[in-house]
């Protein structure tokens, strides 16, 4: 299975998926001003959680929701039948967090910069 994001990016895989600029558009667009879990408020890191997968590539905000990790879990624990469409393609569930936790990573660094230079600090 191959799908087209609303970027024009290709991606077969989950991975490839999260790697896109359309999936890091919608990460900054939703975590950037969210600051607590929208399930259970916990200030914990946060993480997307897709509600339906159906428009994969193409997600509203409607499809997606702001959950840390132990809401995210059990999101899918008492839906086990809502399942992304991508195959792994040989990727461990712990390279799956390594991708995650870096692109976290770098959004967060970029979060911090922007407040530097709002506050008029070059570094």
């Amino acid at each position: 299975m191959e799908i087209t994001c609303s970027t024009g990016e290709q991606v077969g895989c989950r991975i490839g998926y999260f790697a896109t600029e359309h999936w890091r558009r919608i990460r900054a667009r939703l975590i950037g001003p969210a600051t607590v879990c929208s399930c259970c408020h916990a200030n914990a890191p946060l993480g997307i959680h897709h509600r339906s997968y159906e428009r994969l590539g193409n997600e509203g905000e409607y499809d997606v929701e702001v959950l840390c990790w132990r809401c995210h879990k059990s999101r899918h624990a008492s839906n086990p039948n809502l399942r992304c469409p991508l195959p792994h393609h040989g990727c461990t569930l712990e390279t799956f967090k390594k991708a995650v936790r870096k692109s976290n990573a770098r959004l967060i660094a970029r979060m911090r910069m922007m407040a530097r230079i709002k506050e008029g600090r070059k570094t």
